[in-house]
């Protein structure tokens, strides 16, 4: 039983891992996509860098 029960979960962890870091990357793929529209919009109202890092920093994965 106990080599099941470790099975399962370092396969969970490693499954857990894994969305999480494709997650990761799509999100930070569409927020990049986000930002650079939004900076186009902007450009006239010269937007700050920082409000545009801001949105990419939830993003980041968790290493």
């Amino acid at each position: 039983m106990e080599k099941i029960k470790n099975a399962t979960e370092s396969l969970y962890f490693f499954l857990r891992v894994w969305y999480n870091y494709s997650v990761g990357i799509y999100n930070c793929r569409v927020c990049i996509r986000v930002c650079a529209g939004v900076r186009a919009q902007r450009r006239k109202r010269s937007l700050h860098k920082s409000e545009g890092g801001k949105t990419c920093k939830k993003y980041t994965v968790k290493k």
